[in-house]
């Protein structure tokens, strides 16, 4: 640790005069590498009617916000499948991915200000690979992408695996950022870069900057390449292409899809792709009831889609007749943990919305009541009725789904609905009309 200190201050503090900078911008930024399209943040469209209104107060100042469910009920997004295999944190910037600029300066010195000073031709007694990673990112600044290229190879060796872990995503930057795909086989290949994973992240970062028909030339080279891929690989792919396309290339693309989840009976393939291909169904068609169900596998689907279809209304709920409705439709839904991370504020919302009528504020009593219930396991009746014994099995799974805290919260959120519910009731109209004004605001 001495010797890298003292080779630090050498290298970026020593000499009488220090090199003329490089006739570049003083930090190379990421700017035209930054995510070309942002994650959707719009409001959620509807499973089967168009993009909700605006959310509605139920009285003045309250609303009844939308809680998060633990599924994910929010429309899909094919056009996002085009940055896969990268994650949500991780983004084509043309900047090392390893802070070099740390490892070799003092605070406050960039890695562009090391390569203005020439830092990238010393020589260190030990780890000379941070020279040759900051040499290769110095021929970045010259857009001599491959030198760059040629330079990182050797750093796939370094003994630092945080440093060669960075190199994936370098790269990609760096295909990015040089042009045209239609050499890339060569360009990866001079750096020893020419595997499934870089061409894989070189696809996304081509679409991540715009450059569709690159990244469509990249997928294509993937899927050449991968001479086994696993179906879910396979698949992913055939949506990406779907993402970096568009007109006539696009509606092939979704055609290939098909035939791989719908293979004609004359055609003796095994069907692949389901789960994608709903995927795309619902983007496409708005057609989600089987997409749901794939989000929640073993449920029984036409429950999960209509749970997803009062999360996407939620919105839409003005009354009192409004919200029972919503929690009655809830009780035949699953998974329990997100029936009922709706049903609760739906019946609170009852409560508040009911003007002290008696037939709600009962709607809510004797529904809790239920709910209780159906909480609680049940012995098998022995049944031979097999809707009977059917019922009874997904009941007893839905259970199982959820561990002992997760069912003790719940019923001790529905307990703590009825005692609130049965204080009203017991009220005459002005005393529940005060009642209701103290309640604390609705949370998610």
């Amino acid at each position: 640790m001495m010797k890298r200190s003292f080779a630090v201050m050498v290298l970026v503090g020593c000499g009488a005069k220090p090199a003329e900078p490089l006739a570049v911008p003083a930090r190379l930024t990421p700017n035209e590498l930054q995510l070309s399209r942002p994650p959707h943040t719009g409001p959620v469209t509807s499973i089967e009617t168009p993009s909700p209104t605006p959310p509605r107060h139920i009285g003045p100042g309250i609303a009844v916000p939308r809680p998060a469910l633990t599924t994910t009920f929010d429309p899909p997004d094919v056009n996002e499948i085009g940055r896969w295999p990268m994650t949500v944190a991780e983004h084509p910037e043309l900047d090392p991915h390893f802070d070099i600029a740390s490892a070799l300066a003092e605070p406050g010195i960039t890695w562009t200000d090391l390569c203005a000073r020439g830092a990238h031709h010393r020589h260190l007694a030990t780890d000379q690979e941070l020279v040759e990673y900051l040499d290769a990112w110095c021929s970045v600044i010259k857009a001599d992408w491959s030198d760059a290229i040629a330079k990182l190879g050797p750093v796939r060796r370094a003994p630092n695996k945080h440093l060669a872990g960075a190199l994936k995503l370098d790269v990609a930057a760096i295909v990015a950022a040089h042009g045209s795909a239609h050499d890339l086989e060569g360009f990866l290949r001079a750096g020893g870069f020419l595997d499934l994973d870089e061409v894989d992240l070189a696809s996304a970062a081509y679409f991540e900057v715009g450059r569709l028909e690159d990244a469509a030339e990249t997928n294509q080279l993937a899927e050449t390449m991968d001479l086994a891929p696993s179906e879910k690989t396979m698949c992913t792919r055939v949506l990406r292409a779907i993402a970096d396309t568009t007109g006539e290339s696009r509606d092939l693309e979704i055609a290939r899809l098909r035939l791989l989840a719908n293979p004609p009976s004359n055609m003796p393939r095994v069907p692949r792709c389901h789960e994608q291909y709903d995927m795309l169904r619902c983007w496409k068609d708005h057609e989600c009831r089987d997409y749901w169900g794939d989000q929640v596998p073993g449920a029984t689907l036409w429950r999960v889609a209509s749970l997803a279809r009062i999360y996407a209304n939620w919105d839409r709920m003005w009354s009192a007749n409004d919200w029972i409705e919503v929690a009655k439709s809830l009780a035949d839904t699953l998974p329990l943990r997100d029936r009922y991370t709706l049903m609760i504020p739906a019946l609170d919302a009852v409560l508040r919305t009911s003007d002290c009528k008696v037939s709600p504020i009962a709607d809510v009593i004797g529904l809790v009541k239920q709910e209780l219930e159906d909480l609680a396991p049940r012995k098998s009746s022995g049944s031979t009725d097999p809707d009977r014994a059917r019922e009874e099995h997904e009941h007893a799974a839905a259970l199982a789904a959820l561990d002992a805290g997760e069912a003790r919260s719940i019923r001790s959120r529905l307990e703590a609905t009825r005692a609130q519910t049965m204080s009203v009731a017991g009220l005459d109209g002005d005393g529940c009309t005060k009642a209701l004004a103290k309640l604390q605001p609705p949370q998610p």
